[in-house]
């Protein structure tokens, strides 16, 4: 150890100020020292006059220590300062121009945001130490993009599954799903019933994120009604005229179809054409929508002969799982399966064969 030139007479041995041996050997400039052999003499020691506020002790020191932020945008950061030596009491004027939390005069801070603080430590006789401390968080908030896929009808409505794509935090992540779902730790979980579900989603720094996810039963239906309109002009029925076929199609069901077929096995229909419907434009017929289509037939003599046209048409269509369904027409109920009839006028007739 060394004697400390700002305070003469005290070394700093092993982390301790104490008070060294040279202490009138290595006096300060300018002192006038008077020593004198005989005990009954008065040994006069001057020194100069002490500025203002001296401290001839170990002069103050500060440190300090950090926790950061481990999730992002919480306020759990702290900071705790140490100072030492120097003269009792001490003062901590605190500053931030980016973080929140400050408890201003207080000497260690809790509950503290990311952001960049300042303390200036100074003690009784004006010494100061400055400390600029940056307290971090992660760079990205925990969060998840979730994906699910229904349960099915055919699955009993208790084959859903559900996915959470998760990001930001810090490290790896774990998944405990709830006891609605099986307990299961995966990132996906599957053979979910119908109803809501959460995961509760964990970082190296235990961050946590609950994501809620809501299963329904993926169950498409298809409904079909086939009207007929004729008009024969008053004078019966003749052979050419036009029988106009009206389809509505319906979704009963809860998911979206696509691919809407109507097919009718009446010899010599028209190719059925839609007319609207789709409100949308989205080419799915969906639950709240009506689609309408429409066909034409040309009667012929057999038709007359009969006194009625009879026929059934059927629709197909497919859900989101590519689950096929379809439905036979009826004339005014969705709820049931018949024909459309169309009845025809003819007028008696007789024919005469006259044979050798």
């Amino acid at each position: 150890p060394s004697p400390n030139p700002d305070s003469p007479g005290w070394i700093f041995d092993n982390g301790i100020w104490i008070q060294g041996d040279d202490g009138f050997l290595d006096v300060i400039p300018d002192a006038d020292v008077l020593f004198s052999i005989n005990p009954s003499t008065t040994v006069n020691v001057i020194y100069p006059p002490a500025a203002p506020l001296c401290n001839p002790g170990p002069r103050l020191a500060s440190d300090y220590t950090q926790i950061d932020v481990l999730c992002t945008s919480e306020d759990t950061g702290s900071i705790d300062v140490s100072p030492s030596a120097g003269v009792l009491p001490y003062t901590f004027d605190w500053s931030t121009g980016t973080g929140t939390g400050l408890v201003l005069g207080d000497e260690d801070q809790t509950e503290l945001t990311a952001g960049i603080y300042t303390v200036v430590v100074e003690d009784a006789i004006g010494d100061q130490v400055t400390h600029i401390i940056t307290i971090t968080e992660p760079d990205f908030v925990l969060s998840s993009i979730n994906t699910v896929v229904a349960a099915t009808a055919n699955g009993n409505c208790v084959d859903g599954q559900a996915t959470v794509n998760v990001s930001g935090g810090t490290g790896d992540y774990e998944y405990l799903w709830s006891v609605s779902a099986g307990g299961q730790t995966t990132a996906t979980a599957t053979n979910l019933p119908v109803g809501d579900h959460s995961v509760s989603i964990t970082d190296d720094n235990n961050c946590e994120l609950i994501e809620t996810i809501t299963i329904t039963c993926n169950q498409p239906d298809i409904a079909i009604l086939k009207g007929s309109f004729y008009d024969d002009g008053n004078d019966c029925s003749d052979v050419g005229e036009q029988i106009i076929y009206v389809f509505a199609v319906s979704n009963p069901g809860n998911v979206p179809l696509s691919n809407i077929l109507i097919t009718d096995p009446l010899q010599g229909i028209s190719t059925i054409l839609y007319n609207l419907g789709d409100t949308n434009n989205d080419n799915l017929l969906d639950p709240s929508e009506t689609w309408t289509y429409e066909a034409t037939y040309s009667i012929n003599q057999d038709d007359i002969d009969a006194g009625e046209v009879i026929n059934q048409a059927t629709v197909v269509g497919y859900g989101p799982l590519q689950q096929e369904v379809d439905d036979l027409s009826h004339p005014t109920d969705v709820n049931l399966d018949g024909n459309t009839t169309t009845t025809l006028c003819h007028t008696g007739s007789i024919a005469v064969v006259k044979t050798g």
